[in-house]
């Protein structure tokens, strides 16, 4: 029993502290964005704080993006079950 709280304990304090260095260094389209970053962002006209309006137009422009994303999704999905379909109905054409 102490042996698994001891692994337990070496695995969760690894993972504390390989995490921020997992969000720093993230690979590919995942990577994190700083927080820093993030206000950078938002902050449109740069003046060093976010009004409503500059808030309210990123809130829209993330509401865009990720309705775009939505539509890649569905369309993914939809392919992936004809090609699933495709491939059930070859099966069992072979199986007559």
């Amino acid at each position: 029993m102490k042996k698994y709280l001891n692994t337990l304990f070496v695995l969760g304090l690894a993972t504390t502290v390989a995490a921020p260095a997992w969000a720093e260094h993230g690979e590919g389209k995942h990577q994190r964005k700083s927080p820093e970053e993030i206000f950078k962002m938002i902050d449109a006209n740069g003046d060093g704080s976010i009004s409503l309006d500059e808030f309210k137009a990123h809130h829209e422009q993330m509401k865009a993006k990720w309705a775009e994303k939505r539509e890649e999704w569905k369309a993914k999905r939809k392919e992936h079950k004809a090609h699933d379909a495709a491939g059930a109905d070859a099966g069992a054409e072979k199986a007559e």
